[in-house]
């Protein structure tokens, strides 16, 4: 799984997903920030995705939840 690889991955990287517990679970040791879109294709719906991102990779305070 990406999860793994990016744990000894040597340069600073982010990654997004839709927002679920079995993801959350996936990254629970990197920081994160959650956010809400609109989805239009087809079917209009709201969902949350997740950023989660390497502790080298400097990122607002505001947009950050720690491990």
């Amino acid at each position: 799984a990406i999860a793994g690889l990016l744990d000894s991955y040597p340069h600073c990287w982010l990654v997004s997903y839709d927002y679920t517990p079995e993801i959350l679970a996936l990254y629970k040791q990197h920081r994160c920030y959650v956010y809400r879109l609109r989805y239009t294709a087809a079917v209009r719906r709201r969902g949350a995705e997740v950023m989660f991102f390497s502790d080298q990779l400097q990122v607002p305070a505001a947009h950050s939840r720690g491990k």
